[in-house]
């Protein structure tokens, strides 16, 4: 699969035999085929697997793995996308403390956010990183960061440790991070927000966390009631949409603790 950087949004796309390669004035492109969503134009060659995300401060998109080395050239330059890139970005209304009301999978009430993408950019972002881990070891939380790192290129300090410590740093940062009740959870991914749950193992041993993608709310007997989808890159699963109930036990249930990037 080939993430391409399409329309304004990252697209997937998967080479053919029929791919071409064409001019234009830039140099090369090339019209590449795709099972999903059909003919795409990309600037690489359809068989060579590179991840291309957009800039959410001006107009020019890069690598994934550059996003580090991106100057913007919007009128305030590098320095000033570098400084607001993970710092909530202005201000945002509705996002405050306490929880935000009917944030149902129909819809949900919507905040201004900085930090809002499209639900087709966070669905294609999940088939990508669930492709990008290999094995089958538990590695949850560097899902979770890689999923970050594709929508917003610059990871927060605190999002570089264990899933538990990092439910931790959710908890404990209410202004970049608003808790919200599961039932809100899959209504503010559709819309595109970065939503996020997580579970602290009160042992000590490993918690949990995955990243809640777009999608509809499917009813789960293990917890008897409609749950939302997740990415999960934890132990045995590489999964870029399942039951939120695949990823947590029953047991878990009044532990996970659900989280909107503001």
């Amino acid at each position: 699969m080939l993430p391409v950087f399409k329309d304004g949004q990252i697209e997937v796309g998967m080479s053919t035999a029929s791919a071409q390669r064409m001019g234009n004035e830039g140099g090369d492109y090339y019209i590449c085929d795709d099972e999903e969503i059909g003919e795409y134009v990309s600037y690489y060659p359809c068989d060579q697997v590179i991840c291309i995300m957009p800039c959410p401060h001006c107009d020019d998109s890069f690598p994934c793995d550059e996003a580090g080395l991106h100057e913007c050239n919007n009128s305030g330059g590098g320095d000033e996308w570098e400084d607001g890139w993970h710092d909530g970005g202005g201000s945002s209304t509705g996002g405050g403390g306490g929880s935000s009301s009917g944030g149902s999978s129909t819809g949900g009430s919507s905040q201004t956010s900085s930090h809002k993408k499209t639900a087709s950019q966070i669905t294609n972002m999940a088939k990508s990183v669930a492709k990008s881990i290999p094995g089958t070891d538990a590695q949850c939380s560097e899902g979770v960061r890689r999923a970050f790192k594709s929508l917003f290129g610059k990871l927060p300090a605190g999002m570089n440790c264990n899933a538990n410590s990092m439910v931790k740093y959710w908890m404990n940062n209410p202004s970049l991070w608003q808790e919200i009740a599961m039932s809100q959870a899959q209504g503010y991914a559709n819309q595109g927000y970065f939503v996020v749950a997580g579970w602290i193992n009160p042992s000590g041993g490993s918690g949990h966390v995955v990243v809640i993608v777009p999608g509809t709310e499917r009813y789960s007997e293990n917890w008897g009631k409609k749950v939302p989808n997740t990415m999960d890159t934890g132990y045995n699963m590489r999964s870029s949409s399942q039951k939120l109930s695949n990823s947590f036990a029953r047991e878990k249930i009044s532990g996970v603790k659900f989280f909107l990037y503001k």
